[in-house]
């Protein structure tokens, strides 16, 4: 289970750029649309659809694959409207 303070921080603090010490904007976009429990746990969406008032929480592993699958959709997606 993470919330999106940890994994903003887990981002911040192991950011081996210039801007070390502050979460990657693309990764805060990400973590604005993620669905939250009342603890403030990150969970999958379809588990609430599927499991109802039941959710399947996120590890932290799981959240940065997400993310990691995401910024390469969007790389691909990126270098197909450049070539239009």
């Amino acid at each position: 289970m993470v919330t999106k303070q940890e994994v903003m921080d887990y981002y911040a603090q192991n950011r081996k750029d210039s801007n070390n010490g502050m979460c990657p904007h693309f990764v805060e976009i990400r973590l604005k649309a993620a669905p939250v429990d009342k603890d403030g746990d990150l969970y999958k969406i379809s588990s609430y659809f599927d499991e109802g008032d039941s959710t399947t929480k996120l590890t932290l592993d799981e959240v940065k694959n997400d993310i990691r699958a995401e910024i390469r959709q969007t790389v691909v997606d990126l270098i197909k409207i450049s070539e239009i």
